[in-house]
């Protein structure tokens, strides 16, 4: 299912005349693929705000070996939400931009085909 709709959103951008570099487009179908839990427990780590360091860690070291052949719009949303995860900041502050940052991440993985559940 998730080919189908891959294939669907490269058929949409060529038809739409925009231009799609293939190599991203798969890239960032992968990522939203294989960070899918990650991300969640992320969501759920801030929801609940009970952050553990070390979970954090894990998570931008995992998110963080995987932003080189991303587009550049789901790059930059990695890479903010990165600086987030590690910023010193208290929970309370920085979950609405956490919050943010993982809506925009699971809406460019749905322009890929890829669905959070």
């Amino acid at each position: 299912m998730k080919k189908k709709l891959l294939a669907l959103t490269l058929l949409l951008f060529a038809v739409s005349g925009c231009t799609v570099n293939p190599v991203q487009v798969a890239a960032d179908a992968a990522f939203c693929s294989s960070a899918e839990s990650v991300l969640q427990n992320v969501n759920e780590t801030y929801e609940n705000q009970v952050v553990d360091s070390e979970f954090l860690s894990s998570a931008a070291e995992f998110l963080s070996g995987v932003t080189e052949p991303l587009s550049d719009g789901l790059g930059d949303d990695v890479g903010d939400l990165l600086e987030e995860l590690s910023s010193s900041a208290p929970v309370s502050e920085s979950r609405a931009a956490i919050d943010e940052l993982l809506i925009d991440i699971g809406n460019r993985c749905e322009e890929v085909g890829v669905e959070f559940q």
